[in-house]
């Protein structure tokens, strides 16, 4: 009898010693990762970012810091950050020192998981307190480290416009810019993504682009045939910002048509620069897709989709991707909404080649020589494309890609389709 009732009393304890430390001490000193997963508006990416530090210290920070109305309870798994919420991968490199293969050492479907560092809370003034603290991750610009991915693409055609060693300079001239402003640059291989008709590609390489760069926030297309002149101009200040968008916007024009006259479309008579998901600008023949930029959000993912429908990429229209963008644009206001149409020379001047549009004046941003690719004005754009490159800025190219253009080892049509 005494055995028994020994034994039930050691079941018990043994129980009530299970029960005290899963409710007390497992809810109060946890010491586990809470995951954080990015909005749905950066779906594309799948990224995830861990934080090593206990629970109750990360509830606190994140209830302060982001000023979240009802956080989570104690011993909640997961949290869900606003939208607005922006990573600072710390332990990441300077862009300069990456080289294509450490850039991209996984597939594209998978990326490494960067740990971010959470700070201590600063209790007595919380509204100065940065959740994710930027550190040495702040570039010049106004926007931060990586936030910006600059995009070009060609297809192995070393001799473009007549002008030797001309993809050695254009990755001079992307590579010294991104590298002084604290940007990404991509140069994508055009002949190994999706469609035949190469120039639908840009679509496809701006969609990996997401994938490649999950922390950017905007990326940039710029057409390979194309100069930064003035290399001093961020891109955030002249272009990306509130007041920049509100100088350059064209409210209530219309917009012309391929072959020149109306094309009975009009740019939106009112919009807010918080609401522009993308900038274009237009010639004397409608809208050119040679430089324009594409924030990341909901509405670029279900843009670029729709853009390259197989309907509209079988049509056959003159200028491909370009006549598609037009036709999507002319013919939905979902598109028109959030598409700022802005002035051609905020980054898109022509050279004096070209006649049928706003052309590159002394201090603008970029020139582009659209229309350069024909026999007929080889001879006529390769003396523009020279002196055109003895016009930009005084800036001293870094000494590590003068180093890779010399050995060879410059990432020049690297990136393709489903390779790292």
């Amino acid at each position: 009898m005494r055995s028994s009732y020994r034994t039930k009393f050691t079941v018990s304890i043994v129980a009530a010693l299970i029960l005290w430390y899963f409710v007390i001490v497992r809810r109060v000193f946890p010491k586990q990762q809470v995951l954080l997963e990015q909005t749905p508006n950066n779906k594309a990416a799948h990224h995830h970012v861990l934080y090593e530090v206990p629970l109750a210290t990360q509830t606190l920070a994140i209830t302060e810091a982001l000023k979240i109305q009802n956080p989570p309870a104690v011993g909640a798994s997961e949290v869900q950050l606003p939208e607005t919420t922006q990573a600072s991968i710390v332990d990441r490199p300077p862009i300069h020192t990456v080289s294509p293969s450490q850039q991209l050492q996984t597939t594209v479907a998978e990326y490494p998981d960067p740990i971010v560092k959470l700070k201590d809370v600063d209790r007595e003034s919380p509204d100065k307190l940065s959740l994710l603290e930027q550190d040495k991750t702040l570039s010049k610009s106004g926007l931060k480290r990586g936030e910006l991915v600059m995009i070009v693409a060609s297809s192995g055609n070393g001799g473009y416009l007549g002008v030797p060693g001309v993809r050695e300079m254009v990755y001079e001239n992307r590579m010294s810019y991104a590298d002084r402003w604290g940007h990404e640059f991509m140069w994508a291989n055009m002949s190994r993504y999706n469609f035949s008709k190469t120039a639908w590609n840009k679509i496809p390489i701006i969609q990996d682009a997401h994938i490649r760069y999950p922390q950017a926030k905007w990326f940039w297309w710029l057409d390979f045939d194309a100069i930064i002149v003035n290399g001093s101009l961020d891109i955030y200040d002249h272009v990306l910002s509130s007041k920049a968008i509100a100088q350059n916007l064209l409210f209530d024009k219309d917009i012309p048509r391929v072959g020149g006259g109306s094309s009975g479309f009009r740019t939106p008579a009112v919009m807010k620069p918080e609401d522009v998901n993308m900038l274009i600008s237009f010639d004397n023949w409608g809208m050119n897709t040679g430089s324009f930029l594409m924030r990341r959000c909901g509405w670029t993912d279900m843009v670029l989709e729709i853009w390259a429908d197989p309907v509209a990429v079988e049509k056959d229209w003159i200028f491909f991707d370009q006549d598609g963008w037009v036709h999507l644009y002319q013919h939905n206001e979902f598109v028109r909404k959030y598409t700022g149409v802005v002035k051609q020379r905020s980054f898109n001047g022509y050279a004096k080649s070209n006649p049928l549009g706003a052309q590159w004046q002394s201090g603008d941003y970029v020139v582009h020589f659209a229309g350069c690719g024909s026999v007929k004005n080889m001879t006529n754009c390769r003396n523009n494309w020279q002196s055109y490159w003895e016009k930009r800025d005084n800036y001293t190219t870094p000494g590590w890609i003068l180093e890779q253009i010399k050995t060879g080892t410059a990432p020049i049509e690297s990136v393709q389709k489903g390779k790292p």
